[in-house]
């Protein structure tokens, strides 16, 4: 009843081969769970999903909702199907908003970003471990709309698409909780609409993305320049992991190139609170 699960969001599945060799090395680590967003198909590399299973080995499995169709994105979730057998898995659309407001449509252009609003795919997995039943989820929250759209986006899927959630479960993603000043406001926020059968699994965890290791190619010149030449640093805690009726016996994240992002790997225990 205990699993090392990680959550990783890996930028439009951009960097194939790095990523390849970042969840080989989790794997030999006891990692048994992946929950990955901005999965995609691109016209100029393998998908990634595709090397990811040629690479981890027969025993691993994958479900991910996807459109099959060049850079629109989607999430999967990867598992080792000798700890865990899925039973059923769900694929569901996270509300939109109608448009980007002035200020975001600027900021995206800036940093060379789509200027509509994007389609959220998530996706869920029942699986046993063991005897018992165990909801995975992996999610990915809007980056546009602000904290009450986000919310609502939650809400969402707690209480529309979750009609008969299993008793334990797993809920991570990348929450694109963006926090400039700090306030931890929305934290609050996101552990209010989880309710207190969920425990956040990555309290501990300070920051999950540096604007200072994006990819700004297909940005204005000056703004890639002006963040990474001058060693501008914004650090955001964007990815989490939830978990109910578990014990968190730890928590890291791991510094690794390849995306944005950074993974972050937890270490629950089903058992102690079964």
């Amino acid at each position: 009843m205990t699993l090392k699960v990680i959550t990783y969001n890996i930028q439009l599945s951009r960097n194939t081969e790095q990523l390849v060799e970042n969840l080989s090395r989790f794997v030999k680590e006891g990692v048994s769970v992946f929950c990955l967003q901005e999965v995609l198909t691109r016209p100029d590399r393998p998908f990634i999903i595709d090397a990811l299973l040629a690479s981890l080995g027969k025993d691993w499995r994958a479900i991910y909702h996807i459109e099959d169709a060049p850079f629109e994105m989607g999430n999967a979730i990867l598992w080792d199907s000798t700890k865990l057998t899925l039973q059923r898995e769900t694929k569901f659309f996270l509300p939109q908003i109608d448009h980007l407001s002035f200020i975001e449509k600027t900021f995206l252009t800036l940093v060379g970003g789509r200027t509509n609003p994007l389609i959220r795919r998530s996706i869920m997995g029942e699986f046993l471990v063991g005897k018992q039943k165990i909801g995975i989820t992996s999610i990915h929250l809007d980056h546009v709309g602000g904290p009450s759209h986000r919310l609502r986006q939650l809400r969402y899927f707690l209480q529309t698409v979750r009609k008969d959630p299993p008793a334990y479960e797993i809920v991570c993603g990348d929450f694109n909780s963006f926090d400039l000043l700090k306030t931890g406001k929305e934290k609050k926020g996101l552990k209010k609409t989880f309710g207190e059968q969920f425990v956040n699994a990555t309290e501990v965890i300070n920051w999950s993305a540096d604007w200072a290791r994006m990819d700004l190619d297909k940005g204005l010149p000056f703004v890639e320049a002006l963040i990474k030449k001058s060693h501008i640093h914004i650090k955001r805690q964007l990815d989490y992991i939830w978990v109910k009726k578990a014990s968190v016996t730890g928590c890291e994240m791991v510094m690794l190139p390849g995306s944005d992002h950074l993974p972050i790997i937890a270490t629950v225990d089903f058992g102690k609170n079964s």
